[in-house]
């Protein structure tokens, strides 16, 4: 039988004495490739500081001829004191070195600047010949001038009746055209006129009065026999009322009372 202690004792002290031996080599091992890396990095030129220019160089000779104009303008006459690591002075440039690059920019946009635009010419509004003629001057008292339009000379007496009966002077026309003359010679203080009518119909009447700026604020009162014709103007400006033939009196001289008086005298 084999003797375990015995055999033991023979590589026991060999044991001892290599495996601290081995534990101490691996140490060490470790140790240096831990320090590579840093000894690298020490051997390697450290980069300039930040905010601090890299060191200025002299131009060689060959490149002197290639030095811009402008460079050439704002270099210094001396070169500048280096610090004792070897890097220029950090001094800001003086403003007016920086002067002349901004000023041509600055001209050349108030040169470049675009003209102002012209506005527009406006024509001015055209105006009608009769605009031109003098507005007929009112009467200072007295009744107070009515201007009845009916190609029909039985409407016409009728109206005439009933208007000089209630204290009105009445003038009376046959159609449009008869109007608009006794409008360019005379006041009046209201017109009572006709829808259908030759010459110049009702239609046609009320906007040549309505649109003239001596008797745009004349009140109308429209008469027609024809409903139909209505709702054509009812839109109308300067109508004041229509009525359908055969009219009411009372209710045709209660709106005459009323619209009469709308129209200054002066």
């Amino acid at each position: 039988m084999f003797d375990l202690p015995s055999m033991l004792g023979e590589y026991l002290l060999p044991l001892l004495l290599l495996v601290p031996l081995a534990v101490v080599v691996v140490l060490v091992v470790t140790r240096q490739q831990k320090e590579e890396p840093w000894q690298q990095r020490a051997a390697e030129p450290s980069p300039p500081p930040v905010g601090r220019p890299a060191p200025l160089r002299a131009p060689t000779p060959e490149l002197a001829d290639e030095v811009p104009r402008s460079a050439t303008a704002y270099a210094p006459t001396e070169p500048a004191a280096l610090d004792t690591r070897g890097y220029a002075p950090t001094e800001p440039a003086p403003l007016s070195a920086m002067t002349p690059s901004v000023t041509p920019f600055v001209a050349a946009i108030e040169v470049d600047a675009p003209a102002p635009a012209e506005l527009p010419q406006v024509a001015p509004p055209r105006r009608r010949a009769s605009d031109a003629l003098p507005s007929p001057a009112a009467p200072a008292d007295g009744p107070l001038p009515l201007l009845v339009v009916d190609d029909s000379a039985v409407v016409r007496a009728k109206l005439s009746k009933l208007l000089s009966g209630a204290g009105y002077a009445v003038t009376l026309a046959r159609h449009g055209q008869e109007a608009i003359e006794q409008l360019n010679q005379h006041w009046f203080a209201m017109m009572i006129t006709d829808l259908e009518m030759p010459e110049m119909d009702g239609f046609e009447l009320i906007a040549q009065v309505s649109n003239d700026i001596r008797t745009e604020n004349l009140p109308i009162v429209a008469i027609t026999g024809h409903e139909a014709l209505h709702a054509k103007v009812q839109d109308a400006r300067g109508l004041f009322g229509i009525f359908k033939k055969p009219w009411n009196d009372r209710e045709l001289l209660a709106r005459v009372e009323v619209l009469s008086r709308l129209r200054p005298r002066a």
